[in-house]
């Protein structure tokens, strides 16, 4: 690597450092912020906002760390990279993963935002869970089990 390349590359690990910084308190802070406006917003609702104000957080602090992962998309390409923020790739990949590590740590938001996916594709449905445990396959097994003490 040329001295040139260096000198440039130098910059991206304290900017990776700051942008992590930037990205988590946006991440978090907006949905805050914003859950925060509607409380205060409708005093006369308090009932009504207090039971939207998870939903609405949850909604958007999906869509913050969607919108900040959009920059970086173009990074996240198989294949092997140097694990170095000062590679171009491997920082806009750093901070993309960073995005949505956030979302999947957060498991509440995660279980919301994957549940409607879940629902559409049939993978966890009510009537499938109804199928699996009907009443008179339950009773069949429960009285072929026996309990040895």
């Amino acid at each position: 690597m040329s001295k040139t390349k260096m000198a440039k590359a130098n910059w991206r690990p304290i900017l990776f450092n700051f942008l992590t910084g930037v990205y988590m308190c946006l991440i978090v802070g907006i949905p805050s912020l914003s859950a925060l406006a509607l409380f205060r917003s409708a005093p006369g609702l308090r009932d009504v906002t207090v039971i939207l104000l998870p939903m609405e957080w949850s909604v958007c602090f999906v869509t913050v760390a969607g919108l900040l992962s959009l920059p970086h998309q173009f990074a996240v390409k198989p294949g092997k990279y140097r694990r170095d923020v000062s590679d171009r790739r491997y920082f806009h990949r750093r901070l993309y993963g960073l995005c949505w590590t956030a979302v999947y740590y957060n498991k509440p938001v995660y279980f919301l935002s994957l549940s409607p996916y879940r629902r559409s594709n049939g993978l966890c449905s009510a009537s499938s869970a109804i199928l699996i445990f009907s009443p008179s396959e339950t009773q069949s097994v429960s009285s072929d089990l026996t309990f040895d003490q």
